[in-house]
């Protein structure tokens, strides 16, 4: 069977999936990951810098060498909210065709939010009940209700966490986030909040960490947190100064400062919609292109 691949160019990091069709469904056989902090740039200057597109272009160059060394037939490769943003996005795209051969789509949130919900749909039963999916990425939070699996509302704030730190940055004022952004989040989401949604998912690479952060703040195995093992967790990462995250988590330099106003909007998110579980299946928009892919390889 053909392998595919995935390229998702967010505000905080490149990620690409590569995956083959198995009798019991898509194998994954590969990830990469690349630290191309797009949206410090756009955020704080409106644009990609020269500096920024090196490195840009110099991740895409190793994620086409990466597909070439898995004969992969069919790929396809998104640029999402820092992209969307950024003022030079056109001659960025048309800079990457011709020095990496890849086509590169901005794509709406809208787009977004409809691969997310795909991605889930493959690993949760969303027939039953209210769900929130949520997705906070560097540059914004992508919200999407559902009732008994049929679409409610969605929507994209530019709320993600890169943004709020460049934000913190810009105000040069000594409140710590925590101190701010949590009423901040209130105060822009609440007029989406006309309903309530008792489970939640998380979906992305902050989702994907907490999933992995569980053992910390609970003995169960399962693939979701309640909302007292989520405020646990909160109140645990905010104890901890960047440094002792890195080294008590093991988290990657660019997720231990990422990660702070992930949870404190995670745990707002979870009191606005009056959620009590946030199940983390530890997928995102990556795995929604590959089923697209799936399914258009198997039409064919």
């Amino acid at each position: 069977m053909p392998y595919l691949a995935a390229i998702d160019i967010g505000s905080n990091a490149m990620r690409l999936a590569i995956a083959h069709q198995t009798s019991e469904g898509l194998h994954m056989s590969f990830r990469s990951r690349e630290a191309v902090r797009l949206g410090q740039s756009v955020f704080q200057g409106g644009e990609i810098d020269p500096e920024t597109y090196e490195k840009l272009a110099g991740a895409m160059m190793k994620f086409r060498n990466q597909m070439e060394n898995h004969n992969v037939e069919k790929f396809r490769a998104i640029a999402t909210s820092a992209m969307r943003n950024a003022r030079n996005k056109e001659e960025i795209v048309e800079k990457l065709k011709v020095a990496t051969g890849i086509s590169v789509e901005v794509i709406s949130g809208d787009e977004e939010s409809q691969l997310v919900k795909l991605a889930v749909e493959q690993k949760m039963d969303l027939s039953q009940g209210r769900f929130l999916l949520i997705d906070i990425g560097g540059g914004s939070i992508e919200l999407i209700g559902l009732a008994n699996g049929s679409l409610l509302k969605k929507q994209s704030f530019p709320l993600g966490t890169v943004r709020a730190l460049q934000l913190m940055k810009k105000q040069k004022s000594h409140k710590k986030l925590r101190d701010w952004y949590p009423q901040y989040v209130r105060d822009t989401l609440k007029d989406f909040f006309q309903d309530d949604f008792p489970k939640a998912v998380g979906l992305g690479g902050n989702m994907e960490r907490f999933a992995k952060l569980k053992s910390f703040v609970s003995e169960d195995g399962g693939e979701w947190l309640s909302l007292h093992e989520m405020e646990g967790l909160l109140d645990l990462i905010l104890s901890l100064n960047y440094e002792e995250r890195i080294s008590h988590f093991a988290l990657r330099p660019d997720r231990s400062d990422v990660i702070v106003p992930a949870a404190l909007a995670t745990v707002e998110i979870m009191h606005l919609a009056k959620s009590q579980v946030i199940y983390l299946p530890e997928v995102g928009i990556k795995e929604g292109i590959l089923y697209e892919l799936s399914k258009s390889s198997k039409s064919c």
